[in-house]
């Protein structure tokens, strides 16, 4: 089942996403971060910061794989990772490989908090470009 907060929203002028950020406070005063959704880990030396750097981070994803590796590779790697267009996924993503559809919106698979992570971020974003 997929977490509906949870996506990627790909359209001809950009892509909207939205993720969760989970971290917990370490005995030395930082603080460990996970994004799930895009297996990514950071540390922070607070919550702010580190809420930042999350957002920094994802952008950074979508940076790399959109614009240096491809938007064909980008949309590889977010199937490698779980996300999945809701209905016909397999037929769908072979069409926008094509280029012959330019819209869909991707859903994150259920993804538990990861251990020992219990507090939690939502957050949302937005890179206008043409794909």
């Amino acid at each position: 089942m997929a977490d509906e907060k949870i996506y990627i929203q790909i359209n001809e002028t950009g892509i909207n996403y939205s993720f969760k950020s989970y971290y917990r406070k370490e005995e030395n005063g930082m603080y460990s971060w996970h994004i799930p959704a895009y297996n990514l880990f950071f540390s922070s030396d607070s919550v702010e910061k580190g809420t930042e750097r999350g957002r920094k981070m994802v952008r950074s994803f979508y940076s790399f794989w959109i614009k240096q590796q491809g938007f064909k590779n980008f949309l590889l790697e977010i199937h490698k990772l779980g996300f999945r267009i809701p209905t016909n996924h397999d037929y769908n993503l072979m069409q926008m490989l094509n280029r012959k559809i330019h819209s869909a919106k991707f859903k994150a698979p259920q993804v538990l908090s990861p251990i020992n992570f219990n507090e939690a971020v939502e957050q949302e974003g937005q890179l206008e470009m043409a794909i």
